[in-house]
Order: structure tokens, then C-alpha cells, then sequence
């Protein structure tokens, strides 16, 4: 009898440790919301500069917003490389790389640790003065 309640014991202390470990993890995914899916990430944009906004209107909600910094570039679209995903301000005629809209901003939306500091950058391109497309970007820092 006496294996049994030790491993009842071992059961329970490692039942306990896995629900700790759960709820630091729901915890942590609750209070860092920039580490939430990139779905998620997009429908928290759009209800702040919804789809179609104009460049003007966008201009002027970034500027009431708390968004810590942006950049707006009038001259030059986004470039979205199809195969990386990578994404930046400018345009190229490289393969496998799509040039999108007219205009763009750069939003800085914030940081969170994981366990590495990560950047989340979000791009907006604008043709014809509405927001036609949002691409984000992870700039993870190493040690």
C-alpha cells in the first residue's frame, strides 16, 4: 500500500504544478496582448483605423491615439516579400516581392518579453487614400 500513496502523492503534486503552469500561461497570454495571434492583432487595428479610412482620418485618429511612435511616408507604398513575409516601407521590383498601395504608415503598437524583447510593428498601405491592407512585423532582440 505503501506505493500507492506515494505515487497518489507524485500525482498530485505534478497535477498541481501543470495548473499552476497553465494558468501563468493564460495569465501571461491575457496581460500581454500583443502576443495574441496576428488575427487578433489585425481586428484590434482595424477597430482603431477601420478598413477604408482615409489617409487624413488615419493621420488624425495616430495623432489622438497612445500609440508610442509611427512614421508617415506620403511617397511610397509597403513592399510584402510573398515568401518570408517579411514586410518594410519602399518599393522594389525584386521576385516573389508584391508592392502594395501608394502610401503607408509605421505604427510601433508596442513590446512584450518573450522571453526576448519583441518589437510589433504594424504596416498600413493606403491606395487611392483608403487603408487597403495591414502587414505586421516581429523585431525580436537578441541577447
Amino acid at each position: 500500500m505503501k506505493w500507492k500513496e506515494v505515487f497518489i502523492k507524485v500525482f498530485h503534486v505534478i497535477s498541481g504544478i501543470a495548473f499552476v503552469v497553465g494558468l501563468l500561461i493564460i495569465g501571461y497570454w491575457l496581460l500581454v496582448p500583443l502576443s495574441r495571434p496576428e488575427s487578433l492583432l489585425r481586428d484590434y487595428v482595424y477597430q482603431i483605423i477601420p478598413y477604408h479610412t482615409t489617409w487624413d482620418d488615419a493621420i488624425s485618429i495616430l495623432e489622438r491615439s497612445s500609440f508610442p511612435e509611427y512614421n508617415v511616408y506620403p511617397d511610397s507604398g509597403m513592399c510584402l516579400n510573398v515568401y518570408s513575409g517579411q514586410v518594410w516601407i519602399g518599393s522594389t521590383q525584386e521576385h516573389g516581392t508584391a508592392n502594395i498601395g501608394e502610401k503607408s504608415i509605421r505604427i510601433h503598437l508596442g513590446h512584450y518579453y518573450n522571453p526576448l524583447w519583441t518589437d510589433v510593428i504594424a504596416y498600413l498601405a493606403f491606395d487611392d487614400d483608403m487603408l487597403t491592407h495591414i502587414e505586421f512585423k516581429y523585431e525580436i532582440d537578441s541577447l
